[in-house]
């Protein structure tokens, strides 16, 4: 599937007629780089809603764990001390808390009870493996949707001039170098301007499967 339609990179090329070969030109360098932005972002957006299950291993207590897709809604997560132990839901708001659509930070407690009347501070543990439900959105956020209709724009016009230049660009651990570049209709600097913006609007969206913060 690809994150962007060819309306919506014609849209940024600013091209409204319709030319079969050129199309079907546009709509390769779009499936292309769609294919890439999924591998970068490490999410796979489809149209679908269906609840998915997402699972890490070796997680300490009190990380921050990133769901594939973002924007997505949490609906469990459950954490095992040891890989054949019998798994223990964490309670929403209690255990664990979601930040940004996206972050599922773990909130272990800080302090424990040696005896009665007695707490004591404990140190955090290391779960052998956290798994965590979640429904994506059946949906892709229009940043990216719009970054990779640029990416795609700035291929199509002169993709081999972006393997070699002068310009850095990174996006998560990808970096490219971009040259300036002349549009077809003879806009000074599009391809950069195109490569550019993309990277733009993309690099909110790169996360860690794993952060401790």
């Amino acid at each position: 599937m690809a994150l962007a339609t060819l309306a919506d990179v014609k849209r940024v090329l600013h091209i409204t007629d319709v030319d079969e070969a050129r199309d079907a030109d546009i709509t390769s360098c779009l499936v292309a780089l769609s294919d890439w932005v999924k591998q970068v972002l490490r999410a796979e957006y489809d149209a679908t809603s269906t609840v998915r299950t997402v699972k890490y291993y070796d997680v300490h207590e009190d990380a921050a764990l990133a769901v594939p897709v973002a924007e997505s809604a949490v609906n469990a997560v459950r954490v095992y001390l040891l890989a054949d132990a019998v798994a223990s839901a964490l309670t929403v708001n209690t255990n664990y808390e979601v930040k940004d659509g996206r972050t599922v930070r773990l909130r272990p407690p800080t302090t424990s009870t040696p005896f009665e009347g007695a707490t004591a501070g404990r140190l955090f543990d290391t779960y052998a493996r956290v798994e965590i439900d979640y429904t994506p959105p059946g949906t892709v956020p229009a940043s990216v949707r719009d970054g990779v209709a640029m990416l795609a724009a700035g291929w199509w016009q002169s993709g081999p001039q972006l393997a070699s230049g002068v310009t850095s660009e990174r996006i998560g651990d990808y970096s490219f170098s971009t040259r300036r570049s002349v549009s077809s209709d003879g806009g000074a600097d599009a391809v950069e301007d195109f490569w550019s913006a993309g990277m733009k609007l993309l690099h909110p969206w790169i996360r860690s499967s794993v952060a401790v913060t």
